[in-house]
């Protein structure tokens, strides 16, 4: 097998720091300024064997440096996932009460985006729930999201008794 050129370890180090291929191509090659060329070059670059290697040689890496498994994110994920609102604040006479976060569990704490004062008093954000279901369902195979081609020669569309 070829040796990697420089410009290809160039983009892999790039595409490591925020997965963003099309950035780390134009990091790469900077001559190069369309985002759509670059963003093509970018995919046909990462089907490369020895990219995809050398990009699994460092995520490894990076996993075993910070003690991280999957099972790890995952975890982290289903915190955010199984958190309720009603863990953090509740209602009483139409009032809101945000819950002392001494009162809240680990798990709980790991929802919690942000927590700041804001012009209508306490501010709690959490994590977007919907992200972390979305992640965890690429993560276990549940989505297919490959694109099919359709091609339609006509269509019919029937409103009342006129049809277009």
């Amino acid at each position: 097998m070829r040796a990697m050129t420089k410009n290809m370890k160039r983009f892999c180090d790039a595409y490591l720091v925020d997965l963003n291929g099309t950035n780390a191509y134009r990091a790469a090659y900077p001559n190069i300024k369309n985002d759509q060329t670059a963003g093509a070059a970018a995919a046909r670059m990462l089907k490369d064997v020895r990219v995809q290697e050398y990009l699994k040689i460092r995520q490894d890496a990076r996993m075993k440096r910070l003690e991280m498994k999957q099972d790890d994110v995952l975890l982290e994920l289903y915190k955010i996932v199984r958190a309720q609102v009603t863990d953090f604040a509740s209602i009483n006479n139409g009032a809101v009460f945000i819950k002392a976060t001494g009162n809240l569990t680990e798990d709980q704490k790991t929802a919690i985006a942000s927590i700041k004062e804001g012009a209508n008093g306490v501010e709690l954000k959490l994590h977007d729930k919907m992200k972390a279901l979305e992640l965890i369902g690429r993560h276990l195979g549940m989505f297919n999201d490959k694109l099919i081609d359709l091609k339609i020669d006509e269509i019919k569309i029937t409103i009342g008794d006129e049809e277009y």
